[in-house]
């Protein structure tokens, strides 16, 4: 049975911030605002089962000299922090969709066939060229359906069936037992519990974690504590500079994980919650570095849901990779396109989509994106180096409201030459 546990860096894992509190909230007054920025995510078989994000609050609310900034802003993961769209579902017009974090930080969006219940019966994958299916039943029978927890048997095509059971996830700013009238509001996360194949084998997973100094966890979405199965078992302890992974097997050992900063597993408005790892130690204790770069966005011109005008919501204290050198001594260092500070203003016409001024066509915004320029590899020297162009032309006057057209010509250049003076072929 594939047991494959994984960790990756992903440079543009998508973001919302809820601005408001739970009154604003529930009548659909609060302001919701996407924003992609790098996460570290550990991988069970293409499934995220753990983000570096222990994000306590929902809301983004703390606003100083008419801004919220830094470590005020709360940043949720759909997929992960909570699994539906938080909007009504409708059988014949908008279906339901439930979205689940898969390994590499994309999203996998499952939708609703069923033309009997709104929320149960089988899922198929949205994206093309995917055959992923899902079997979703309550495990709840009372109450309102849109707020009733649910299992979800989840298939990718690999012989394997993924089993989730979906809970209500209680943050510290928005309890489980708020009085909130619209109920499909209400966040609830799909958390893996189990792995099994048609043989009768099994993984299964708990999420009992306590970080170290803590007596209890009590908001966000609950931590992976422990994998186990007939071949392996491992289990994570979470510290404030790094985390631990011990692993037992034939082969036993541990992997360690050290952060850039401390980070706060309390619950706080102005707490760092989100971790950034810079040395990786496998059990034969070889280690990996990596170095990040200061870069910033904001949002200007953002209605204020509390009282009349404008905010700013600064996004000042985001990092994302510069080199990473692996356990074999080997690295990599990477640039990236546009300016490290960006601001993009809401005030547009109410038709219009946001882009910036390094738009190269529907999904390639260096705004929102980190997209790369250059990449340089090294090994003691310069080895070779690759440069990265982004072509977009468009002929017709609505780009701004319509996103994509098929008359639109998109091109990605990517050029790759050695540097290494030693090679016939170097530039």
């Amino acid at each position: 049975m594939k047991f494959n546990l994984s960790l990756f860096y992903n440079g543009s894992v998508n973001h919302q911030v809820f601005v408001g509190d739970t009154n604003l909230y529930d009548n659909g007054l609060n302001g919701r605002h996407n924003i992609n920025t790098p996460e570290w995510i550990i991988s069970l078989n293409g499934i995220g089962i753990q983000i570096l994000n222990f994000e306590t609050n929902f809301f983004s609310k703390d606003i100083s000299d008419n801004q919220i900034s830094g470590n005020k802003m709360n940043l949720l993961i759909q997929g992960y922090h909570f699994s539906s769209r938080l909007t009504p579902a409708d059988i014949l017009i908008d279906p339901d969709r439930i979205n689940i974090m898969a390994g590499d930080g994309s999203l996998i969006t499952l939708i609703n066939k069923s033309s009997s219940s709104g929320y149960s019966g089988t899922y198929v994958s949205e994206s093309k060229g995917e055959n992923y299916k899902a079997y979703v039943s309550f495990i709840e029978t009372e109450g309102p359906e849109a707020y009733r927890t649910r299992r979800v048997e989840f298939m990718k095509g690999d012989g394997l069936v993924y089993i989730f059971e979906e809970i209500k996830i209680k943050f510290a700013d928005f309890k489980v037992s708020e009085s909130i009238v619209n109920v499909h509001r209400k966040p609830k996360c799909l958390l893996l519990k189990e792995i099994k194949d048609q043989f009768g084998n099994k993984i299964l997973l708990g999420y009992n974690a306590v970080p170290v100094g803590m007596s209890e966890y009590i908001y966000g979405r609950p931590l992976v504590s422990d994998i186990s199965s007939s071949l392996a078992s491992l289990n994570f302890i979470y510290g404030i500079t790094g985390m631990k992974i011990n692993h037992n097997s034939e082969i036993n050992g541990s992997y360690f994980v050290n952060f850039t900063e401390p980070v706060n597993y309390n619950q706080g408005t102005d707490y760092n919650h989100m971790a950034l790892i810079w040395k990786i130690r496998n059990p034969n204790t070889e280690e990996a570095f990596v170095n990040y770069e200061n870069y910033i966005r904001k949002y200007n011109d953002v209605p204020n849901p509390f009282q009349t005008g404008n905010l700013i919501l600064n996004f000042s204290n985001l990092r994302r990779l510069k080199w990473f050198r692996n356990f074999n001594g080997a690295g990599r260092a990477y640039t990236y396109l546009g300016s490290n500070t960006m601001e993009i203003s809401l005030n547009i016409p109410y038709n219009h989509f946001l882009k910036s001024m390094e738009y190269y066509g529907y999904g390639r915004d260096a705004f929102y994106v980190n997209m790369l320029s250059g990449k340089l590899d090294t090994n003691e020297v310069a080895k070779a180096q690759e440069t990265f162009f982004y072509n977009y032309n468009r002929n017709r006057e609505e780009c701004n409201i319509y996103s994509v057209d098929s008359s639109d010509y998109y091109e990605s250049i990517r050029v790759r030459e050695s540097v290494d003076g030693s090679t016939v072929n170097s530039g």
